[in-house]
């Protein structure tokens, strides 16, 4: 398992069967969002206060690489089919593209107001964005890199997940309580489930 630590700017790896620490990783300030890539055995990190994604082997927990990215990134999606990884960067309204094989970053995207997380569909072919600020969901076409769609969802949104048959995209809506449930074939919100208040989710929460 690995466990980002906000304040002590690491990312510890547990034995999941024990819980021992068996290493740490000193990474950038302020770790955030995680993605782990088990065919190409890296997992990245989003460090919000140093403007960057730490990349690490997982079978040597050695750094390959720190790109720099847009400012304050937070949530982390990868690509089932490219393996790029997409950083949502907070506080510049962008989404920061980065490749695994040039371990750099190749492209940057504009979203929304203050964007939080994000998925990619199974096919590799779109990327769903939250924006808390306009409570919204920006849709981008991957090959082009052009925006397609933006949805209008619940109060500000914050987490986001596609189902494993990628037919819906769930959004977890902080703000008023709901869950708002898209479909990714017509792009509109088909669903909209109360949940408690502040309804909060982070990183893959469909299994």
């Amino acid at each position: 398992m690995f466990v980002t630590d906000w304040y002590q700017h690491h990312v510890s790896v547990l034995d999941a069967s024990t819980g021992a620490i068996i290493e740490q990783v000193k990474v950038g300030r302020s770790p955030a969002g995680l993605a782990l890539d088990e065919e190409f055995h890296r997992l990245y990190v989003a460090n919000r206060d140093s403007d960057s994604v730490s990349i690490i082997d997982t079978r040597s927990y050695r750094i390959l690489a720190e790109p720099k990215v847009g400012d304050a990134p937070f949530g982390l999606a990868l690509d089932p089919v490219s393996r790029r990884i997409y950083a949502v960067n907070v506080r510049s309204n962008s989404v920061s593209v980065i490749d695994p094989g040039k371990l750099e970053l190749v492209a940057t995207l504009e979203v929304g107001e203050w964007p939080y997380c994000a998925t990619v569909s199974l096919d590799g072919k779109q990327l769903f964005v939250t924006n808390q600020d306009e409570d919204s969901v920006t849709v981008i076409d991957i090959a082009s890199s052009r925006k397609i769609a933006v949805i209008e969802v619940g109060g500000t949104p914050e987490g986001i997940d596609i189902t494993p048959d990628g037919q819906h995209v769930y959004v977890a809506n902080w703000g008023d309580g709901s869950v708002s449930v898209i479909d990714t074939n017509s792009l509109q919100v088909v669903d909209t489930i109360d949940s408690d208040e502040g309804s909060r989710a982070f990183g893959s929460f469909i299994w």
